[in-house]
């Protein structure tokens, strides 16, 4: 009888209709079904099915999707108080961004653009996620997130057309932009102890490097 009501619930996410990831840019939003839910592991369940019967063409998109239900993961786990969910959520959330790279087709760049611009609004879900938690383990996980990002566009040049890197060129400025202003903030933190301020020194001065190195 469980196995029987826990195949049809897991039916009725998977089948149940949803967004499509890049149909709209509103903003982020929160995540109804979060790692600290009782039925999560039926997300999960319906996540490795819907991985399994995605066509190969399919699959940047779908690991897109989820690192974007990471990020409204990350939401709801802070207005909830379980912050101390958000950093293996977050580890998800980066090895999801990976995977975008190595499957998703960004010579198109109407498609690069659209992935951008929600990329922007992960940076902004994350900023903010940090500013309102005080839980030590999620601002080191977050902290270490948005310096994933900062890596993750490090790597899109090479994944580009001429023209798509002419075309995107002011949405990946401006994201480095919110990412090296965030860490520069974070570094003159006096919360911070001398090691990881040395450490966050070192990844501003990369950062702000990156940015005005003009690599396109």
């Amino acid at each position: 009888m469980r196995l029987t009501i826990v195949l049809l619930l897991s039916a009725f996410f998977l089948f149940s209709s949803c967004n499509v990831v890049l149909a709209q840019t509103d903003a982020i939003g929160q995540a109804k079904i979060h790692p600290a839910s009782p039925v999560y592991f039926l997300k999960s369940f319906k996540e490795v099915l819907e991985l399994k019967f995605s066509k190969p063409d399919q699959k940047g998109l779908k690991y897109f999707e989820f690192a974007q239900r990471r990020i409204r993961e990350v939401n709801s786990l802070t207005s909830e108080n379980r912050a101390d969910l958000i950093p293996p959520a977050l580890e998800k959330y980066s090895l999801y961004m990976e995977k975008v790279l190595g499957h998703l087709d960004f010579k198109n760049a109407n498609l690069a653009k659209k992935v951008l611009e929600y990329v922007k609004e992960h940076i902004i879900s994350l900023d903010r996620a940090f500013s309102q938690t005080q839980n030590q383990r999620a601002k080191i996980a977050i902290r270490a997130a948005i310096f994933r990002l900062f890596k993750w566009h490090q790597s899109l040049p090479e994944r580009l057309s001429v023209e798509t890197k002419l075309s995107i060129l002011p949405q990946i400025q401006e994201d480095e932009r919110l990412i090296c202003d965030f860490l520069s903030k974070e570094a003159s933190s006096s919360a911070l102890n001398d090691t990881e301020k040395a450490v966050l020194i070192e990844r501003v001065q990369k950062c702000f490097q990156n940015l005005g190195s003009g690599r396109f």
